[in-house]
């Protein structure tokens, strides 16, 4: 099997101190009241169908990893103006320093965050 890191728990109050009890795939039934195990959400311990080794979140907490890529994406369109803004008083301050070396790098950073 390769590396199938689906984690199950039991559907019962077996826990210690508060901490879920996790087994491995492979495992059929709880060690200390021996019930059948089931599958659950590596996130929310909601429990999720057996779709395959890949399938180890369930589609809540999918859901809120798009939403926050989404906004960091939004984020990032926006404050895309600001970033440019800061570069160009950058510039401004470092065309007082006379070294060439810092000049050249600094134009280099514009143009990067210009494309």
């Amino acid at each position: 099997m390769a590396n199938d890191k689906r984690i199950k728990i039991c559907p019962n109050e077996c826990r210690i101190k508060k901490k879920i009890i996790t087994y491995k795939v492979d495992d059929s039934y709880c060690r200390k009241c021996a019930s059948s195990l089931v599958l659950v959400c590596a996130e929310c311990y909601g429990r999720i169908e057996d779709l395959g080794p890949k399938h180890r979140i369930c589609e809540r907490c999918v859901a809120k990893h798009e939403a926050r890529k989404q906004n960091v994406k939004n984020g990032l369109k926006k404050s895309k103006n600001v970033v440019v803004a800061a570069a160009g008083a950058g510039v401004a301050v470092v065309k007082t320093v006379k070294n060439p070396k810092v000049q050249e790098a600094v134009k280099a950073g514009v143009k990067l965050i210009k494309k």
